[in-house]
């Protein structure tokens, strides 16, 4: 409390029209950055940038608010004017963070195992082919040392140097809440990846995101789509719906009606009454990859999070062990360049 107090007192009496960043260390504060347009300033002073040393636990306060890092930080203004705060983190501390903002089963130690060579697996390739290490809820996100839990950091020990491969390559690991009882080939959604197969899930029933119910007013659905009608008319190999046909005959992305409309996946079919539209789904997100409500209760029913990588992946994908701990690129605090969760990202 008194760190965060001295905190919030310095970021009070040292911001005005300019706004302040404040680096707190071990509790004390040491050091005062301004960016006045496109200038980093520090006791009035032009600095081009700052590095604040490697160290187990640094407070960085960014407009506010105060959060814990693992690394080292580096401060600079871009020539956009843009503050950047960079964190350079090693590997198995990074995995710490991001296994927690990975959901389901929180308290299921062999998912937490899966779920920590999953991230280390992403980490691994995002710094090898030199890409930022984007903030974004499709797929990963680093949260630095607030993100890590006891039972986290103990699974990440276990599975230190294990990531995931086909063919010697690292994969990426996609991943969704609950597949509806049928996961969705990479095929279909031009993202040809061999481990991305069409697969039945009958352990999907077991999750609270099976099954789910939309109800939409036909002038609530104009508002948004300008159309008073929408039908499934295209369809994956897994049965989602790949677009919809409205009234008009217009053809309408699928994903397009999925993001409006805020439904939880595309596994859909659609009724209809004089006012209303009625839209029945099953699962959450898109299908891609391992399901981990289904995890969660695979591995809670005594199959090891092996055995949940062979049957999502079809047996096509390896867990390769490589004892390194090799720095990442640079993790982005303040801005985010890119986000991730779509296949061509990667490709």
């Amino acid at each position: 409390m008194k760190r965060l107090g001295a905190f919030m007192l310095a970021f009070k009496l040292f911001t005005g029209a300019n706004p302040g960043w404040v680096y707190v260390d071990n509790g004390k504060i040491h050091y005062l950055f301004e960016k006045k347009g496109k200038r980093l300033t520090q006791g009035g002073i032009t600095i081009s940038s700052y590095n604040l040393p490697y160290t187990d636990s640094v407070v960085v306060g960014v407009e506010g608010k105060e959060h814990t890092y693992r690394g080292e930080i580096s401060i600079y203004v871009d020539p956009f004017g843009s503050l950047n705060i960079i964190n350079r983190v090693s590997l198995e501390d990074a995995v710490k963070s991001v296994i927690s903002t990975i959901p389901v089963g929180e308290k299921n130690g062999e998912l937490l195992k899966l779920k920590s060579i999953m991230a280390r697996t992403m980490l691994l390739y995002l710094a090898r082919t030199k890409r930022i290490i984007p903030d974004s809820t499709d797929f990963f996100v680093y949260t630095g040392r607030d993100g890590e839990s006891p039972l986290g950091n103990f699974a990440s020990k276990f599975t230190i140097g294990a990531f995931l491969t086909e063919d010697d390559s690292l994969i990426v690991p996609f991943y969704h809440i609950n597949s509806g009882g049928i996961t969705e080939s990479g095929e279909d959604v031009d993202c040809p990846y061999d481990y991305l197969i069409s697969k039945i899930d009958t352990f999907a029933r077991f999750g609270k995101n099976f099954e789910w119910k939309r109800v939409i007013t036909k002038d609530s659905l104009y508002k948004v789509l300008k159309t008073n009608v929408i039908e499934p008319f295209e369809f994956t190999s897994s049965g989602r719906v790949s677009s919809f046909i409205t009234d008009s005959d217009r053809v309408i992305p699928a994903d397009t009606v999925k993001n409006i409309l805020k439904l939880p996946s595309l596994l859909i079919y659609t009724e209809e009454s004089k006012d209303t539209i009625y839209i029945y789904g099953r699962g959450k997100g898109t299908g891609l990859g391992i399901s981990l409500e289904s995890a969660d209760y695979m591995t809670s029913s005594g199959m090891s999070y092996e055995d949940v990588i062979r049957f999502f992946y079809g047996g096509k994908v390896n867990i390769t062990r490589r004892f390194t701990n090799e720095e990442l690129y640079r993790i982005p605090l303040v801005q985010y360049s890119q986000k991730a969760g779509t296949c061509p990202h990667y490709r």
